[in-house]
């Protein structure tokens, strides 16, 4: 079992979530665990980031994911459908509108507005 490292995760390193976690280390000096179904997308957001690759944790499981972050757990998700257990809160992020609380499959959804920008992390992703 991995050393639990990461202050928070980021599972989905497409657009979004690679620029996100790379504001969360870079501007908010947070450690950051990557997570992502081709684990080679998360080793490539550290590799690409050779500034930040301390505070880059990529990860080659989601139980590795899970085991390097501290707790409490914070976990952002940029995935399409991503599955939960009974109980567990998300938050529904995006630049569109979002629906109000919501329960679903016992689970309650949070909706959380985020800008976005293409320009790289400094001016990218904000919550």
């Amino acid at each position: 079992m991995s050393e639990r490292t990461a202050d928070l995760g980021v599972l989905g390193m497409g657009t979004m979530g690679a620029s996100l976690a790379l504001n969360f280390a870079d501007k908010g000096g947070f450690t950051v665990a990557l997570g992502n179904r081709t684990v080679e997308k998360a080793y490539g957001v550290r590799d690409e980031n050779p500034e930040l690759a301390a505070r880059l944790v990529p990860t080659d499981s989601i139980d590795h994911f899970i085991s390097t972050l501290k707790s409490p757990r914070v976990v952002r998700l940029f995935v399409g459908k991503p599955p939960f257990r009974a109980g567990a809160v998300c938050a529904r992020a995006g630049a569109a509108r979002t629906s109000r609380g919501r329960t679903a499959n016992r689970r309650m959804c949070v909706p959380c507005a985020i800008s976005r920008s293409s320009t790289g992390p400094s001016t990218g992703p904000k919550l």
